[in-house]
């Protein structure tokens, strides 16, 4: 069975790291998804993501996952 892909907001995701002053390998040690695929979702590159993926970056940010979601 597929993951159900979220649509996000690439440029929260960012700016959040960037507020907790996290490295894109520092998140990456955090969430467990590598910096490269970070890297791409940040700059809204990749703009869907899987939902346990979303919610291993809330999670690391500190946020609710609804925060980083596109409506």
């Amino acid at each position: 069975m597929q993951e159900k892909q979220q649509v996000i907001n690439c440029q929260l995701i960012k700016a959040r790291r960037n507020e907790l002053g996290y490295t894109l390998r520092q998140l990456e040690e955090l969430t467990g998804i590598d910096a490269a695929s970070l890297s791409r979702i940040e700059n809204c590159i990749k703009t869907s993501i899987e939902t346990d993926t979303l919610a291993k970056i809330a999670q690391a940010l500190k946020i609710p996952s609804g925060d980083i979601l596109n409506f």
